[in-house]
């Protein structure tokens, strides 16, 4: 299996009574960041990630699931929450071609996956949305040590839902 890079919309937050950043997922949140984990260690087949997170509480949260659920660590830009979805090109530039997963907020995320979409990539990102726990897995080839735009194809979007369908 090749490389991936994985751009992750936090889990479910909590709402009201804190500033935005200090907002914490709710359980719900914590119970679909597992879901994502899980389905994210199940796609890469033992294969321990670069994960990075926004300093965001309910991003960082989300990003620990992920990382513990991989045997991985956890990095933290600032960028991936006061910065553009530019930003999280470059920062998954410094990281190809290791397989990287980047969790952070909409709108970032979902502009970002449209931008480095290749073919009709794009398209399927603007039909999908981006609720949250939303993963777009991208392929990395082997040689390739810049994500720029069109660059990269999609392979998958994981849509996670806060309350699974019974």
């Amino acid at each position: 299996m090749g490389a991936k890079l994985i751009l992750v919309r936090h889990a479910k937050a909590s709402h009201g009574g804190m500033r935005d950043q200090a907002r914490p997922l709710a359980s719900s949140g914590i119970n679909q960041a597992r879901r994502v984990a899980v389905s994210l260690a199940e796609r890469l087949e033992g294969v321990k990630p670069v994960v990075i997170s926004s300093p965001a509480v309910r991003a960082r949260t989300t990003a620990a699931i992920i990382a513990e659920t991989m045997g991985a660590s956890v990095e933290e830009f600032s960028e991936l929450y006061f910065g553009d979805e530019d930003d999280v090109l470059r920062i998954a530039s410094n990281y190809a071609p290791a397989t990287t997963i980047i969790v952070g907020h909409s709108p970032i995320i979902p502009i970002a996956a449209s931008l480095i979409a290749a073919g009709d990539g794009a398209n399927q990102v603007a039909t999908t949305g981006c609720p949250t726990a939303t993963a777009y897995i991208f392929d990395v080839p082997h040689d390739v040590d810049t994500v720029g735009y069109r660059s990269l194809p999609l392979e998958s979007i994981i849509i996670t839902r806060a309350h699974p369908a019974r």
